[in-house]
């Protein structure tokens, strides 16, 4: 059984129909021949797929380096996989780009409400403001007319009485000497 270059645990997995724990096994079980590979991200494992998983493939060309170039089918099979990823967070990404495009509006429009509203309370704390001055000027006038009633009385009722009192004397003096 002759192996292919070297490919990544995901990449071998992809090619085999496989799991990459199960890749993983197999290289500690044996059953995989894999090396493990220093890159400036850290170490990674690359596994010697056996070429008979690609039918009327040649001895395949060695690596020029720790990263190996995958087959074809693999490819396609990633690129199947990756797609299968990205349309569903594609279409949620959408979703929530039009989520937000509605919800920007609203705070637009609530914004516009907003300053609509304050515009009214300042005009309403005016009109307060000149309805508060308007009830004292008319509570002093008010207070001016009751106190002007109140003495325009006092002068009625001893008026009044002058004329009572006059008449009293006058019907005294007017009446006869004997019923005195």
């Amino acid at each position: 059984m002759v192996a292919t270059a070297p490919v990544t645990v995901e990449q071998a997995a992809a090619i085999l129909g496989i799991s990459a724990s199960t890749v993983r096994r197999r290289i500690r079980a044996g059953s995989l021949r894999a090396e493990e590979a220093r890159r400036p991200q850290g170490p990674v494992w690359l596994v010697y797929v056996p070429e008979d998983v690609f039918p009327g493939a040649s001895q395949a060309s060695p690596a020029t380096g720790p990263v190996a170039t995958a087959p074809t089918a693999p490819t396609d099979a990633m690129a199947t996989w990756a797609a299968s990823l990205l349309v569903p967070i594609a279409a949620e990404l959408g979703e929530a780009r039009q989520t937000i495009e509605r919800q920007a509006e609203t705070i637009r429009d609530q914004a516009e409400r907003l300053g609509s509203l304050t515009e009214q309370v300042g005009y309403r704390e005016h009109e307060l403001a000149r309805s508060s001055v308007e009830i004292a000027t008319l509570s002093n006038e008010l207070h001016v007319v009751e106190v002007s009633r109140w003495r325009y009385a006092r002068s009625l009722a001893l008026a009044v009485a002058v004329l009572v009192v006059g008449a009293l004397v006058a019907g005294m003096l007017a009446a006869p000497v004997w019923v005195r």
